[in-house]
């Protein structure tokens, strides 16, 4: 699809802004304005999920660390708007909700590991833009990635 040029730098400044994708951005706003529901829409996140979950293991097989941090990210990032949306109806925008549910997550769950798959998925995010992360640190954080969307995955199910 062609978009005029302001309208791919509005996307691209807002896909930033709150850690997301482009296509992140444009599937939440076409949710929007087709008021869809919330159920619906945690299942395009988990969708985008998937996808980016992936997207990072053809980038890893290619010994692209870089993007295999950022599509891990995505991922788990994509898995816990998932679990707002499908438990809550509530849409997580920015970085600091995400940490905040992670963390309200682990509390109602009494599962302290959530922090630390968090974590992972944060340093990941973190390599996307310093690139200090080994090839073993890369794997072993998507590694952790898997696991927490597993376990969100989970969450969303028993619903």
């Amino acid at each position: 699809m062609d978009l005029p040029e302001e309208l791919g730098r509005e996307l691209e400044k807002r896909a930033s802004d709150e850690g997301a994708t482009v296509e992140c951005i444009v599937s939440d706003a076409v949710a929007k304005y087709l008021n869809i529901d919330p159920k619906s829409r945690a299942e395009i996140h988990i969708s985008l999920c998937n996808k980016y979950l992936s997207d990072a293991e053809a980038r890893i097989s290619e010994d692209d660390y870089v993007q295999t941090s950022e599509k891990g990210w995505g991922a788990a990032s994509q898995a816990v708007k998932a679990v707002a949306l499908s438990r809550e109806g509530k849409e997580l925008r920015a970085h600091g909700e995400l940490w905040e549910y992670v963390n309200k997550l682990r509390k109602e769950l009494k599962e302290p590991a959530m922090n630390k798959l968090w974590f992972s998925a944060n340093s990941l995010h973190t390599n996307f833009y310093e690139r200090w992360l080994t090839k073993d640190q890369v794997e072993d954080a998507l590694k952790d990635v898997k696991e927490f969307m597993s376990r969100l995955k989970e969450i969303i199910q028993d619903l």
